[in-house]
Order: C-alpha cells, then sequence, then structure tokens
C-alpha cells in the first residue's frame, strides 16, 4: 500500500514540485522504493496506484460540486430564464450544461429525448456551456435569444441533429427554418441581456467544476460526460428512491 500511495504521489506531482519538496534523504528512499517497485510480482500496482487517486479525486470533486450546487440551488435548480421541458413540476430536475458543437452533446440529446418521451414526472432545465469555439458561442446566444420568441426546444433540437458546423449563416438558416424571426433573433442576440445571461450561465457551469461538456446535475451530484438512458433511468430511479431533495 506504501508503495502504492507513492507511485501515484509519483506519478501525479510533476517533476520540478517534487524535487524541491524532497530532502536528500527522502530522495534516496525514494529511490529505493522505485527498485523495489520494479522488481515487484503484482503487475498491476501501477493501474490500482492510479486508480485509487483518480478515485479519491473524484471524491474531493464531488464533495466540492455538493457544496457548490447547495450555495447556488436556485441559480441551477430556480432560474426563471432557464428553458424547461418535460413536466414542470416533475419530481426529480434534470440540469444539463451543453455546448452545440460537441459530438458527445449531440449523442447524448438522443438519449435524453428518450428518456423524456418515457418518464412523464421529469423536468428537464437546459443551461448553456459553450467552450468550443466562436460558432459554439454563437449558438448559445441564438438559442437564448430563440426562448425570447418562445421557440427555444425547436431551435435547440435544430442545433443538436444539425451536422456541420454551426456558422452564422447554418444559425440564421435553421432559425428561418423554426420559424424565429431572423432579424430580431439576430438583434436580440447581441443585446446585454443575452450575452449576460450566457456568460453568467458558463461561470456557473465552470463554478461546479465543469471542464467539458456535457454536464448535468441531479441533485446534489454532478455527472459528467454523455449518459445512455439505462445510465439516466438508473441515477432517477436512486433520487427517487432517497430522501435527497427531488426537485426545487
Amino acid at each position: 500500500m506504501r508503495i502504492a500511495i507513492l507511485l501515484g504521489f509519483l506519478v501525479l506531482t510533476p517533476a520540478v514540485v517534487l524535487a524541491a519538496a524532497l530532502s536528500d534523504e527522502q530522495k534516496a528512499e525514494v529511490e529505493t522504493i522505485v527498485r523495489q517497485l520494479l522488481t515487484q510480482k503484482d503487475p498491476d500496482i501501477v493501474a490500482k496506484a492510479i486508480e485509487a487517486l483518480q478515485a479519491k479525486r473524484e471524491a474531493e470533486d464531488q464533495a466540492k460540486a455538493a457544496g457548490m450546487i447547495k450555495d447556488r440551488w436556485k441559480d441551477i435548480y430556480e432560474d426563471a430564464e432557464a428553458p424547461v421541458t418535460g413536466n414542470p413540476k416533475g419530481d426529480v430536475t434534470v440540469v444539463e450544461f451543453f455546448d452545440y458543437q460537441c459530438g458527445f452533446c449531440k449523442r447524448a440529446h438522443e438519449e435524453t429525448e428518450k428518456v423524456l418521451a418515457e418518464d412523464k414526472n421529469l423536468r428537464y432545465v437546459y443551461k448553456q456551456f459553450p467552450i468550443l469555439g466562436p460558432n459554439s458561442l454563437l449558438a448559445a446566444k441564438a438559442a437564448v435569444a430563440a426562448h425570447k420568441q418562445g421557440k427555444f426546444l425547436p431551435l435547440h433540437t435544430a442545433f443538436m441533429k444539425h451536422k456541420l458546423p454551426l456558422t452564422e449563416e447554418e444559425i440564421n438558416k435553421l432559425a428561418k427554418d423554426v420559424g424565429l424571426d431572423v432579424d430580431k433573433l439576430k438583434q436580440d442576440m447581441e443585446s446585454e441581456p443575452v450575452v449576460a445571461y450566457v456568460n453568467k450561465s458558463r461561470e456557473l457551469a465552470e463554478s461546479l467544476g465543469g471542464r467539458g461538456t456535457p454536464l448535468f446535475v441531479i441533485g446534489d451530484k454532478t455527472y459528467p460526460g454523455a449518459m445512455g438512458t439505462d445510465q439516466i433511468k438508473e441515477i432517477l430511479a436512486g433520487i427517487r428512491a432517497s430522501a435527497t431533495p427531488k426537485t426545487p
């Protein structure tokens, strides 16, 4: 166990920091242990050490996220400006942070659509997290502006199903296809309220430890990455069976 812990420390600590942190005696001890490590009978010790440290870090991240979710509960679950689908009074709320240029988000969209079609007691909240460049930001602003015309979901769905880069030209075309007033949309996209809302949504995701998309928030936990229908259903079932707050 001592060797596994040390190995994980060596793997995850920059060499310069490590050298400065250890005395000559400690460095000699490290060298001895590393030599012992190389003769270990367990060939999986490296993987086990890294897995243990990753699990520890994930637990720490989840604890931090839980605290932040509690602190920013209203911003996450009670945002009156956020688009909502499913059952507005559902017993469980799922909040998704996404980027329209993200392939994993498009994949997740297909799965969540299936869950929403089956689960009639699910409340679903959409949050912008544009992190993949200018087109992502442009699409996020367009979606928020579309919500002002009551057409967020049609444009959101069109964006998620679109295979080409969401350039300004493509966004305008899709907006027209779903019945939006494109001139008003373009004007609203650059308005202070829309820009501020997108920035606030992105900041919120980052405060929850979001480093990529999609990021789901369910109850007092975060779930990074695309999830399949079975995984989502399992999480929802667990929340419903527990005493965790189910919806705002």
